[in-house]
């Protein structure tokens, strides 16, 4: 049952895993279920390309620049993304100073293999680096992890481990190249009709990031 006043129902929503999903994601969905609890919310974390309209999902949450002339991608945050490894790591295999070292290294990586730096000095200057590594998995806790245990590097957004780096279980390694940020957006139909729970979603996830942005 939907109406114009009326805000109940089942909204279907596809987000990425790790700590954008599974912390901030939901924290804010359980927040707006304690202040529509006529409303049903099905969250779907697998990671796969989706088709929003064949799917029938309502809503997804992704990083990075999403085109497609059919949805909306509405921009929450700007990710700070850094490259890290363990104390241990370090010890082991060594401190890489420059992007093209990381072919000599251990990588933990989820589906991009290519990994794209500018100098903090001289941003004209720029690495793409392709990676390898014994671990790879679309999902940030699983990274974190592994690089928590020595067995590799990797490159996250900062938001996933900031405690872990202000801790020092976690170093910073090419200290003089940088990662352009990413885009976290969410993303729906442009045309399609939206109820009225999905509209007040829609809304109250603005405010919500926009609160969390400060």
């Amino acid at each position: 049952m939907d109406d114009t006043r009326s805000v109940r129902g089942t909204i279907r929503i596809n987000c990425v895993g790790g700590y954008l999903g599974e912390e901030l994601i939901a924290g804010m969905l359980c927040e707006f279920l304690q202040e529509y609890p006529d409303v049903n919310i099905n969250l779907d974390f697998s990671s796969h390309r989706i088709d929003l309209i064949e799917d029938e999902f309502d809503l997804a949450f992704r990083m990075g620049k999403l085109e497609d002339a059919g949805f909306i991608a509405r921009k929450l945050l700007d990710l700070t993304m850094v490259t890290l490894a363990s104390p241990a790591y370090i010890e082991r295999y060594g401190d890489p100073e420059h992007p093209r070292e990381l072919s000599e290294h251990h990588c933990l990586s989820g589906s991009v293999k290519k990994w794209s730096y500018r100098n903090i000095h001289s941003p004209e200057l720029s690495f793409d680096a392709q990676i390898r590594g014994q671990l790879e998995c679309k999902n940030g806790r699983v990274m974190l992890l592994g690089a928590l245990a020595g067995n590799g590097i990797i490159r996250v957004p900062l938001i996933y481990c900031q405690q872990e780096v202000q801790q020092g279980r976690l170093r910073r390694v090419l200290k003089e190249w940088e990662i352009p940020d990413v885009e976290f957006s969410a993303l729906y139909h442009r045309d399609r009709y939206q109820p009225n729970r999905l509209r007040t979603l829609i809304e109250f996830m603005k405010s919500y990031f926009e609160n969390l942005r400060g």
